[in-house]
């Protein structure tokens, strides 16, 4: 089942935050013990972690821009989607990569877990 209008509004706003680099606005959608699992690296536990994450992650490339395509509804607290990601590089070339991603939500309807599908292999290749 597609995701709830509601959860795939959530989404635009999040994705709109980061490609923007918005950093308090994408933070603040983060429950504070948050947990965030990117690709093969070991978790990363609290929003402060994911703050330095994806500051690190953001900051080692000119611009990322997120393409949503599919958003699944798994249960009423867990969605599913797959997007490209086209990131700008510090050379100027864009790579773009398809990745998936799942989110599950707390109660009040921020993310307290992230588990991100995506080889940036590409990204970073000379």
């Amino acid at each position: 089942m597609h995701a709830t209008e509601k959860n795939q509004a959530w989404l635009r706003d999040y994705y709109r935050a980061i490609d923007a680099g918005e950093t308090d606005a994408y933070m603040a959608m983060f429950t504070e013990d948050a947990r965030m699992v990117f690709a093969n690296a070991d978790p990363i536990e609290g929003r402060d972690g994911i703050r330095e994450a994806l500051t690190g992650l953001l900051g080692s490339v000119d611009a990322i821009r997120h393409v949503l395509h599919q958003a699944w509804q798994l249960e009423d607290d867990l969605i599913a989607f797959e997007c490209d990601v086209v990131y700008t590089r510090k050379d100027g070339k864009e790579v773009t990569v398809r990745g998936g991603c799942f989110f599950v939500f707390a109660e009040d309807g921020r993310c307290r877990e992230q588990r991100i599908t995506v080889d940036t292999t590409p990204v970073f290749a000379t």
